[in-house]
């Protein structure tokens, strides 16, 4: 068992933030399962307890090298924005595997939170090697090259979506998620929605989530609800101006605004007057 003191962090919120996708609930922290291996945290006020992973991925993964609190002062303090860093503080942006990242919000389209966890853990049984933790069987996020075959990923619930990761499974090749994470954001971003099937929101994401991208401003459905509703009088408006205010708005950390704002308008989603939960899709 390890531990370390982390500040400014909220353990829940950052995991069950739409972020990723692999985790449990257990009844003291979480089983969390990130590429090829599987560790157990476990946050208690200050103190962070972990256990199968090293310090450093924990440092790595959750973003505790960050700055936050100089970054939370750069997003400004609007009463929307303040009352989601109040109720969320210490909300951090991940730093995922590039790959893992992208197939994932492949498989979210459309789909909600719920539906994405099952049918990505499909594609862990279906491709992935079996790891022990403990008394967990779980399995590993299948790697660049090794999930193949639209038939066999339709079988698994995939649906339209099975073409798409089939061709992105033959495309990528080992270092080229890197090479695109070391482009500036517009030619990073071009570079993703060029993949089938990668379209706005799932490359901001990978982005945001991934490649160390904070200006990265991902646009579901929740969250242009939410900026019309707040920001743009209710008026209908597009993805491109959203995402033209939300730079000059919120900065170069545009990106973390976003997370605590979906995280906040999904938390309180049942004030929204839809007709579908738009706080169960990503």
């Amino acid at each position: 068992m390890n531990r370390i003191h982390v500040e400014d962090f909220d353990l829940c919120s950052t995991l069950e933030s739409g972020q990723i996708f692999r985790y449990v609930r257990l009844s003291e922290g979480y089983l969390v399962n990130h590429r090829r291996r599987a560790f157990w945290v476990c946050q208690k006020g200050q103190n962070l307890f972990f256990d199968g992973v090293e310090e450093r991925c924990i440092l790595h993964l959750f973003g505790l090298d960050r700055d936050y609190r100089a970054i939370m002062r750069s997003l400004g303090d609007d009463r929307t924005l303040k009352t989601a860093m109040r109720l969320h503080w210490g909300l951090r942006i991940l730093r995922q595997d590039p790959w893992e990242c992208l197939i994932s919000f492949l498989c979210s389209s459309t789909k909600p939170i719920r539906h994405i966890r099952v049918i990505i853990e499909r594609l862990c049984r279906a491709f992935g090697e079996e790891i022990t933790f403990g008394n967990h069987q779980v399995y590993a996020f299948p790697g660049e090259g090794t999930i193949s075959g639209s038939d066999r990923l339709r079988a698994i619930g995939l649906g339209f979506r099975a073409r798409y990761i089939h061709e992105v499974n033959q495309i990528i090749e080992g270092g080229y998620l890197e090479r695109v994470a070391a482009k500036p954001y517009g030619e990073a971003k071009a570079l993703l929605m060029g993949l089938p099937g990668v379209g706005d929101k799932v490359a901001d994401c990978v982005l945001l989530f991934s490649m160390e991208c904070p200006e990265a401003f991902p646009i579901d459905t929740w969250i242009r609800r939410g900026m019309e509703r707040s920001y743009f009088r209710g008026e209908r408006t597009s993805a491109k101006k959203i995402h033209t205010f939300a730079r000059k708005h919120f900065g170069p950390y545009a990106g973390y605004a976003q997370q605590l704002l979906y995280h906040y308008w999904r938390e309180k989603g049942r004030n929204f007057d839809t007709k579908h939960d738009p706080s169960r899709r990503r």
